[in-house]
């Protein structure tokens, strides 16, 4: 591992996608916009923005949906690359930033991205820019896609990847690439592990003309439904710290209100 580039075995040990990294540098080689589909969980997150960052001097930005996202997967590749979080991989998302000069993969969410590209849209520093979750299609991530290509009108060194396991790849492809022809597509496939479904019916039917029926949802405590009375500082109910209220034996015992409701009265 030196200076600028990442150990990407190490970081791509047991990982699927790993098999794919010699088809992915030689879509790069042809175009600087790529689309990679592969199922959840195979590492394309862990491996794609490390493989851009060994190939260029610049920063790699990738946007993620949602915050925690954003959080979890820059911890998760610093853990594999053996840097603090901050150093060489960090991220930014609203309210918390853990990045140095010296950071080369910076994960952000597609707001984050947004906003820095109102104010620099020309991504100074930046050299490749990752839409992870490309499927999840919001306003932010749509402008983001429209403002990206007039950038790299400006910039053709500017490597764009769009990523997501669900993804109608043809028609990203056309929409990211350039010079009138749609981007080339990085499609991993894995073997399938087989499924065994255990189905256990039961013995009651589920519906009747009223609903659900009470038989289908199991055993339940006819008092269970009482609010009015179980908030009454003198009912027999009582909340513990840590402890779940159950329904006492002097409840259990006394039948139901005729209503149905489960209310009781106290004499």
């Amino acid at each position: 591992m030196t200076a600028t580039g990442f150990d990407l075995t190490r970081i791509g040990d047991g990982l699927a996608f790993a098999a794919a990294l010699d088809e992915l540098r030689g879509a790069l080689e042809q175009s600087s916009s790529v689309v990679v589909s592969a199922p959840p969980g195979t590492g394309k997150t862990t491996l794609v923005p490390p493989l851009l960052a060994s190939r260029s001097p610049g920063r790699v930005i990738v946007t993620q949906p949602r915050r925690v996202a954003a959080r979890a997967a820059a911890r998760r590749l610093a853990q594999l690359d053996g840097s603090a979080l901050g150093a060489r991989v960090g991220f930014t998302v609203r309210g918390e930033r853990q990045v140095s000069t010296s950071t080369r993969i910076e994960f952000v969410t597609a707001g984050v991205l947004l906003r820095r590209m109102l104010d620099d849209p020309g991504l100074d520093g930046i050299d490749a820019v990752v839409i992870d979750e490309v499927h999840e299609r919001a306003l932010e991530t749509d402008l983001l896609v429209g403002l990206l290509g007039e950038t790299r009108q400006l910039r053709d060194d500017l490597v764009l990847v769009a990523m997501s396991a669900t993804i109608d790849a043809d028609r990203i492809a056309a929409v990211i690439g350039s010079d009138g022809s749609p981007a080339p597509i990085v499609s991993h496939a894995v073997p399938a592990h087989t499924l065994t479904e255990l189905w256990a019916p039961s013995a009651s039917p589920r519906l009747d003309e009223r609903g659900v029926t009470r038989a289908f949802l199991g055993p339940r405590c006819p008092h269970r439904g009482i609010r009015r009375a179980r908030a009454h500082p003198r009912h027999p109910i009582r909340r513990r710290p840590g402890v779940r209220p159950r329904c006492p034996r002097s409840l259990r015992d006394r039948p139901p209100h005729p209503s149905g409701r489960g209310r009781v009265r106290r004499p």
